[in-house]
């Protein structure tokens, strides 16, 4: 009997967090994409692009993970342009091309990491972000010395598409969530 009223207690306590995120969240600025690039095999360079297809449970059309394990926690992989200008300045570099981060899209004005475990859209496309995604020890050679550690806690957020769709430069990033109202006060 304590088992199951252990998880009530997490299931309420995860369904309270779950509706205190809904609360907040719904305020968060719409972001914007800034930048598109697809993987076409492990180790060779990014191409950049201007627009991608999204397709659910697989991942970007001309990346290499589309061809790995479907439904991965792992179809597309974004991170914040400020994210960005942090590990440029931790560089001391005057640029950083998000081709060098091997990073699929490029957001800005949208805090990736307030939106872990939550659904976002991405022009038509719906995207449930899961997990951080940290740097590889590739960074190091990539960015040169301090580069694994520049990007620690900026390596932005990986996701798994749940509705397919076209991702574009300048489309709009922002929360998707069920229209649930709560009041605390």
């Amino acid at each position: 009997m304590k088992q199951d009223w252990n998880k009530v207690k997490k299931h309420t306590a995860m369904a309270y967090s779950n509706n205190l995120y809904q609360r907040f969240l719904k305020y968060m600025p719409v972001g914007e994409v800034t930048w598109v690039g697809v993987r076409p095999s492990k180790h060779q360079p990014v191409n950049e692009l201007n627009e991608v297809h999204a397709i659910q449970g697989a991942g970007l059309q001309g990346d290499h993970r589309t061809n790995g394990n479907s439904n991965s926690l792992r179809e597309i992989t974004l991170i914040c342009a400020e994210d960005i200008q942090l590990i440029r300045h931790y560089l001391k570099r005057e640029q950083l091309s998000p081709q060098i981060l091997r990073r699929n899209i490029v957001v800005r004005h949208f805090n990736l990491y307030a939106v872990k475990g939550q659904k976002i859209c991405i022009g038509d496309t719906l995207i449930e972000i899961t997990q951080t995604c940290p740097p590889c020890a590739r960074m190091e050679k990539a960015l040169g010395p301090g580069g694994f550690a520049a990007m620690m806690g900026h390596g932005g957020m990986c996701g798994k598409i749940l509705k397919s769709g076209k991702i574009q430069v300048g489309d709009p990033v922002k929360i998707h969530s069920p229209q649930i109202e709560l009041d605390f006060d």
